[in-house]
């Protein structure tokens, strides 16, 4: 069996791989366990190549076979994870602390700014609310006459619909 760069690309590999793929086999490769093995360590996704390139049965057997190796790998990941994470505990709780004290700098920097900007902004807000104040007013007095007459418009239209309404109900109710 052969696998070639074309073969990838109609599989849609990410180009990441197939660039990685064309570097170290060239265009094509044939699939011997020298060449698994080096792709496997060149870096090439050889559970996404197993996903798109076997068929069922191979598949299923690739699955089987690798199925303890990964639980011996994850096994023997375990301890080490434990103590990665033993080993930055310190690290980070270090990095947590200094952010603080550098948040707090930075707040407390603010903080004048901040006040300064409200009271900068305070008399423009005011002017703002005032004008606004005295343009709603003015728009609540022009539309009044406007939605008074369109109420009573309206009043006259429900009045007309639901005369219309009762004597189709009443010409239904009568003819049945």
């Amino acid at each position: 069996m052969f696998i070639t760069t074309y073969q990838l690309q109609q599989l849609r590999a990410c180009s990441a791989q197939v660039d990685l793929f064309r570097a170290t086999f060239g265009e094509n490769a044939e699939v011997t366990l020298e060449n698994c093995l080096k792709a496997s360590l060149a870096g090439l996704d050889l559970r996404w190549a197993s996903s798109r390139l076997l068929n069922k049965k191979q598949s299923e057997a690739y699955k089987e076979a690798i199925a303890p190796l990964l639980k011996a790998c994850k096994e023997a990941r375990a301890p080490l994870l434990k103590a990665y994470k033993e080993a930055i505990a310190p690290l980070w709780e270090a990095y947590e602390e200094a952010v603080a004290s550098l948040l707090k700098a930075y707040e407390a920097a603010r903080a004048p700014l901040l006040k300064a900007r409200e009271e900068a902004i305070a008399p423009l807000w005011a002017a703002y609310k005032e004008a606004e104040a005295s343009l709603l007013k003015a728009y609540e007095e022009a539309i009044a006459p406007l939605w008074a007459a369109y109420k009573e418009a309206e009043a006259s239209l429900l009045k007309a619909y639901e005369a219309a309404r009762a004597s189709l109900f009443f010409n239904v109710i009568s003819n049945y």
